[in-house]
């Protein structure tokens, strides 16, 4: 209930009649605090069980994820993101509102990525794996498409995908290559022509070391036993 509700049923039921600022200092003086809510995926139940298991099953086994390659897809779009705007309302300057102009239809780029990608990802685990690897993806239709799995089943790979807990974001450590790809885009490369997308995509990508893989990889462990403490909900990662 906010403060000018507040304010309301005190003039309606007691008939005190007080400001809205005067509200906002007794809840604070009472210890409340205000928070922005913030949003995150909607987990079923079904799938918030299946979480607990995988991080039952992770923590059991001591998985160290050594031999696991992390993939997925993103988009990224030419359009920058960016809802902040700063100015300094004592400079002389006029005010301008912050808008910004987006196309109706911005150029985007699909991309698709494992972790320890490097040049062609089938060459590359056969080299880098000899011994045997495993695909670590979400449960994605693309994924799960026939299509897929007849490619997968003809290169040999089907029987290395992980089963993995759907809608689980947070345990696939290539999602911090996506937020920081974009953050590049955005603060870095800052494209406005085609060409300049998919250079950004490239730079970024020939940039990314085998340390910021590894420390992307070791987030998992942080986020395994959060997810066992939230019952299978979301763990804010």
């Amino acid at each position: 209930m906010n403060s000018t509700a507040i304010r309301q049923k005190l003039l309606f039921h007691f008939k005190i009649n007080i400001s809205k600022s005067y509200v906002c200092q007794i809840r604070r003086s009472l210890g409340w605090r205000t928070q922005r809510c913030k949003y995150c995926q909607l987990i079923s139940h079904v799938n918030r069980r299946k979480r607990v298991d995988y991080a039952l099953w992770a923590l059991r086994t001591r998985e160290t994820f050594l031999n696991v390659i992390f993939v997925d897809e993103s988009s990224v779009e030419m359009s920058a993101d960016g809802k902040i705007y700063f100015y300094k309302p004592t400079d002389g300057m006029q005010y301008i509102e912050s808008r910004r102009q987006k196309p109706k239809h911005a150029y985007k780029v699909h991309v698709w990525a494992g972790i320890s990608y490097r040049y062609n990802f089938l060459p590359f685990v056969n080299s880098v794996f000899p011994d045997g690897y495993r695909l670590y993806q979400d449960n994605d239709s693309k994924h799960c498409s026939k299509s897929t799995k007849a490619w997968m089943t003809d290169n040999h790979m089907i029987d290395n995908v992980m089963k993995t807990p759907a809608s689980s974001p947070d345990l696939n450590p290539i999602e911090n290559v996506w937020s920081s790809l974009k953050q590049y885009l955005q603060n870095v490369a800052k494209p406005r022509k085609r060409d300049e997308l998919v250079n950004g995509i490239v730079d970024f990508w020939e940039g990314l070391s085998a340390n910021q893989c590894g420390r992307y990889i070791d987030h998992i462990h942080r986020v395994i036993p959060h997810v066992i403490l939230n019952e299978g909900g979301p763990t804010m990662f």
